[in-house]
Parts: structure tokens; sequence; C-alpha cells
């Protein structure tokens, strides 16, 4: 459950990964942004070195300018 306003992101340790999660609406590409998986303001700790990363993920915002939804 992703509630709304919230982000959402995963790291895959396994090959073949499906996720499976129930969002309150249909998907709206107006809508979808993409905060930067590494925002250093996040503090994500990813434990893995050399993660494979989509080009839409290298891609993100940083956390500080992602729009309120």
């Amino acid at each position: 459950w992703v509630p709304p306003g919230f982000a959402n992101g995963f790291l895959a340790l396994t090959d073949n990964l499906i996720i499976s999660y129930k969002v309150t609406n249909y998907w709206n590409p107006l809508t979808e942004q993409t905060i930067l998986y590494n925002d250093t303001d996040l503090q994500i700790p990813w434990l893995i070195n050399n993660p494979i990363v989509s080009e839409k993920d290298k891609q993100g915002c940083p956390f500080k300018s992602a729009i309120l939804l």
C-alpha cells in the first residue's frame, strides 16, 4: 500500500522480481514524477555497489524540487 502523496522505491536483490502494490486510483502519466534515487538529502543507505539503474531513475529530480501532490 502506497498512500496518496507518498513516494516509493524498490531495490531488487534478485533477478526476475515481481512487485505488486495497491494504489487509490488509475495511473496518470501527467502526475507522475521521479525523484533521484540517490539524492543525498534522502540519505538512503542502499547497501549495494554499482546498482543497475534505469535511465528514467537516473534522470530523476532532487527531492527538494519534487512537486507535492
